[in-house]
């Protein structure tokens, strides 16, 4: 069907609506291919939208209307669910939070016919209009179809599954040395002790994936299942796994460059990341003009920073995530007007990327020195008759006794 076509059965769907069943338009203030009704006396469909195509599953445009319609649902002062009449001939997704069906001059869908008396009879019918302009294409992004395992995206999934495991494996370790910050520091934490002695640079992205407590487990892990299903569907698994992993060690980088030797744990650098980059999307699909949307956003950012400033939590950590997230954002934009945009931000990641690296090697802070920390692990994992680890307990035996100074 034409751009034209699709614009004059509308027309005849909104027509036919008005005259035969008295609803009345909405003026709406975004500028969407759609068309709001209203009729309070229906208490089956008070509130219909037309639309040239159904909804996919993008995330940010069925939040759109579906939060658009609860904030007409409570102006109104009605208890409804959304009635969504696309005029394309294709189906749309289906979902519990409205009704999605297609009405065209070649097919209406039943439950159309059996609720609306006469409905097929509104195509034949030529109101006075005249005919639309063709509507510039909106600039969206594809549809990704993404593996997923118990209806969780394959990459937050791993994730989830390897945090797990390795929260599990730390807490074995750490009872039976007594010392589960020693224990973390074995599986992947970050300690710059070991980084600047031994070269264990991969502990930047290793912190990502360790956990101490079951408190921030869980914190971490509900809010990686929450923002991992809405980047992973978004923008696909390879991308979200890698705006994940250069939150992580974007917010690695900043700590190292601004602090002393701390032991540091947890996801929330990559999560961070994650949200930033849900903040660009939300920019570039225009949802962020929704005002329910924004100040969602504006909660969210609010509670996090909060969240930041609190003893014992890494701020500087969470900001370099969250600047990661939000250059990656940008570099992944798929929209034309934000070219200049996506091209500075490619800019911006790299010199930030060669500035961190060359700011690591400008006088590393190690202090303070926690010497019995390091001889704990030491002696636990040279108790280990395993031939690899033990090359690699003695080559990090001799570099601790060079740190040190003998």
């Amino acid at each position: 069907m034409s751009v034209i076509q699709v614009n004059k059965e509308m027309l005849q769907l909104m027509h036919y609506f008005v005259f035969n069943h008295q609803y009345q338009l909405i003026k709406m203030g975004a500028s969407y291919d759609e068309i709001w009704m209203t009729n309070p006396k229906r208490t089956d469909h008070p509130i219909i939208r037309l639309s040239p195509k159904s909804i996919d599953e993008s995330y940010f445009e069925l939040n759109r209307v579906i939060t658009t319609h609860d904030s007409l649902a409570k102006n109104l002062s009605i208890q409804s669910s959304l009635l969504d009449i696309h005029v394309n001939n294709k189906d749309g997704e289906s979902d519990e939070r409205l009704t999605q069906v297609r009405a065209t001059s070649e097919f209406i869908d039943p439950m159309l016919t059996k609720t609306f008396a006469g409905i097929t009879a509104a195509f034949s019918v030529t109101p006075d209009f005249s005919e639309q302009p063709v509507v510039k294409k909106k600039t969206r992004r594809k549809k990704i179809k993404v593996k997923t395992v118990f209806n969780v995206p394959i990459v937050t999934f791993s994730l989830l599954l390897i945090m797990v495991i390795n929260f599990s494996l730390i807490n074995i370790v750490g009872r039976f040395i007594n010392d589960p910050a020693a224990a973390a520091i074995m599986f992947g934490a970050y300690y710059k002790t070991f980084m600047v002695a031994h070269f264990e640079y991969w502990r930047l992205l290793s912190v990502g994936l360790v956990h101490i407590s079951v408190t921030h487990l869980l914190m971490n892990g509900y809010a990686l299942l929450n923002l991992g299903r809405i980047t992973e569907k978004e923008v696909g698994s390879t991308k979200m796994l890698m705006t994940f992993i250069l939150s992580v060690l974007s917010g690695s980088m900043f700590v190292f460059v601004a602090q002393g030797n701390i032991l540091l744990v947890g996801a929330s650098a990559g999560l961070f990341g994650l949200l930033g980059l849900i903040v660009v999307m939300a920019f570039e699909s225009g949802t962020i003009r929704q005002p329910q949307v924004r100040m969602s956003f504006i909660n969210i950012l609010l509670i996090n920073v909060f969240i930041s400033l609190l003893p014992g939590v890494s701020f500087l950590g969470h900001l370099g995530g969250f600047v990661a997230g939000v250059l990656v954002g940008i570099s992944l934009s798929t929209k034309k007007s934000w070219a200049g945009l996506k091209q500075n931000a490619q800019y911006a990641g790299m010199f930030l990327g060669f500035a961190l690296v060359f700011l690591m090697f400008q006088g590393t802070d190690v202090t303070p020195l926690f010497p019995t920390t390091d001889e704990k692990i030491l002696n636990t994992l040279a108790s280990i008759d395993f031939q690899p680890l033990q090359w690699y307990v003695r080559s990090l035996a001799e570099a601790l006794v060079r740190f040190y100074g003998g």
